[in-house]
């Protein structure tokens, strides 16, 4: 039985799109760096860009991707973290594709393009800009399930 890799990205995304059997794909990049020592500075190295393909049947992921769409909309930068199967694929034309099937997928915070009025991501903070009552809210912060004290389990 094959067994596709995991992966953990944490970029920014940049298009939602919709398909008509409900799936939706959200495009992220993510710019890898690295600390050139002669230099004394971090180089940005290549871009690298997945789509995020969501069921249509996953609600919870359907709502994080319409939270995402709408921050899109009104111009901000939405950084994301995304968890999950990774499959590659050859285009016709050459191309690779990267494809991440999710099994967590979270807002990490929103900001408007260029700086703007708000001086950093919004993620854990209450937004100057509420969505309409239509679209999902921004969640809650992921909380670290091993930060609780664990002494009730017996070993």
């Amino acid at each position: 039985m094959a067994r596709e890799p995991l992966i953990e990205v944490e970029g920014y995304a940049f298009d939602v799109k919709r398909f008509q059997d409900g799936g939706t794909v959200i495009n992220v990049c993510v710019t890898p760096a690295r600390f050139d020592k002669q230099q004394n500075q971090w180089v940005d190295l290549e871009p690298i860009y997945f789509d995020v393909s969501v069921h249509a049947d996953n609600q919870r992921l359907q709502a994080t991707a319409g939270e995402i769409e709408y921050w899109l909309k009104g111009g901000d930068s939405v950084q994301v973290f995304v968890a999950g199967k990774l499959t590659e694929t050859k285009g016709s034309k050459g191309g690779t594709f990267k494809r991440i099937y999710p099994t967590r997928f979270y807002v990490l915070g929103h900001k408007p393009k260029g700086g703007g009025q708000q001086g950093g991501f919004t993620g854990a903070q209450q937004s100057q800009t509420q969505p309409p009552a239509s679209q999902p809210s921004m969640g809650q912060p992921a909380t670290d399930p091993w930060a609780t004290n664990n002494d009730d389990f017996e070993f």
